[in-house]
Protein backbone atom coordinates (compact mmCIF):
# COMPACT_ATOMS: atom_id res chain seq x y z
CA UNK A 1 0.00 0.00 0.00
CA UNK A 2 1.69 3.22 -1.31
CA UNK A 3 1.16 6.19 0.51
CA UNK A 4 0.68 9.92 -1.47
CA UNK A 5 1.09 13.13 -0.12
CA UNK A 6 -1.10 16.27 -1.42
CA UNK A 7 0.61 19.45 -2.39
CA UNK A 8 -0.84 21.57 0.34
CA UNK A 9 0.79 18.47 3.02
CA UNK A 10 3.86 18.87 1.75
CA UNK A 11 3.61 22.45 1.66
CA UNK A 12 2.55 22.59 5.17
CA UNK A 13 5.22 20.60 6.04
CA UNK A 14 7.80 22.58 4.12
CA UNK A 15 6.57 26.08 5.75
CA UNK A 16 7.04 24.25 9.33
CA UNK A 17 10.37 23.21 8.48
CA UNK A 18 11.20 27.30 7.60
CA UNK A 19 9.82 28.25 10.26
CA UNK A 20 12.11 25.84 12.37
CA UNK A 21 15.13 26.73 10.64
CA UNK A 22 14.27 30.79 10.85
CA UNK A 23 13.47 30.42 14.91
CA UNK A 24 17.22 28.64 14.85
CA UNK A 25 18.87 31.36 12.74
CA UNK A 26 17.29 33.90 14.88
CA UNK A 27 18.57 32.05 18.08
CA UNK A 28 22.16 31.81 16.59
CA UNK A 29 22.37 35.23 15.55
CA UNK A 30 21.48 36.42 19.03
CA UNK A 31 24.03 34.25 20.30
CA UNK A 32 26.73 35.83 18.18
CA UNK A 33 25.47 39.44 19.47
CA UNK A 34 26.44 38.72 22.89
CA UNK A 35 29.54 36.91 21.80
CA UNK A 36 30.29 39.58 20.19
CA UNK A 37 29.29 42.12 23.03
CA UNK A 38 31.53 40.53 25.31
CA UNK A 39 34.34 40.21 23.13
CA UNK A 40 33.81 44.10 22.61
CA UNK A 41 33.75 44.71 26.42
CA UNK A 42 37.06 42.39 26.97
CA UNK A 43 38.93 44.12 24.20
CA UNK A 44 37.88 47.13 25.21
CA UNK A 45 39.63 46.24 29.05
CA UNK A 46 42.45 44.64 27.58
CA UNK A 47 43.21 47.97 25.72
CA UNK A 48 42.83 49.87 28.40
CA UNK A 49 45.30 47.95 30.66
CA UNK A 50 47.79 47.98 28.12
CA UNK A 51 47.66 51.73 27.61
CA UNK A 52 47.76 52.00 31.30
CA UNK A 53 50.83 49.46 31.17
CA UNK A 54 52.25 51.48 27.97
CA UNK A 55 52.13 54.61 29.42
CA UNK A 56 54.53 53.97 32.75
CA UNK A 57 56.77 51.71 30.85
CA UNK A 58 57.68 54.05 28.15
CA UNK A 59 59.20 56.66 30.04
CA UNK A 60 60.95 54.44 32.29
CA UNK A 61 62.40 52.50 29.25
CA UNK A 62 63.23 56.08 27.82
CA UNK A 63 64.63 57.67 31.10
CA UNK A 64 66.79 54.53 31.68
CA UNK A 65 68.18 54.83 27.75
CA UNK A 66 69.00 58.29 27.64
CA UNK A 67 70.65 57.73 31.40
CA UNK A 68 72.60 55.26 29.87
CA UNK A 69 73.55 56.93 26.62
CA UNK A 70 74.35 59.86 28.57
CA UNK A 71 77.01 58.16 30.46
CA UNK A 72 79.06 56.88 28.20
Amino acid sequence: MEKYVTHEELQHEVDKLEAKIDLSTEKMMHHMDVENANMKSELKSVNTTLAFITGILIPIITAILLKFFHLN
